[in-house]
């Protein structure tokens, strides 16, 4: 714990970064964890006004790779990661 916040960690904005961030260092032992968000919700951003679409092709392999991989969490998630389905095959 830091001893000038009384966080273990601090994370700006709660879009699917910093939510997701959140997540994983709680599942890693932290319990004191502050996220600030600017806005009235969090994933208001970016994060809400994607096109929602998945591709794993990139012309570049080792970014085809961590779309391949990040593709494969959204398919399969941690449980208790979400209580919804991360994807909706639409096509």
């Amino acid at each position: 714990m830091d001893e000038k916040s009384g966080f273990d960690a601090i994370i700006i904005g709660c879009g699917i970064a910093g939510a997701s961030l959140a997540y994983f260092l709680a599942e890693r032992g932290m319990t004191d964890i502050l996220i600030l968000e600017g806005e009235e919700q969090p994933g208001y951003h970016a994060t809400g006004r994607s096109a929602a679409a998945l591709l794993e092709f990139d012309p570049v392999p080792s970014v085809q790779q961590l779309k391949i991989l990040g593709a494969q969490f959204l398919r399969n998630p941690p449980n208790g990661f979400s209580e919804n389905p991360l994807l909706r095959p639409s096509g």
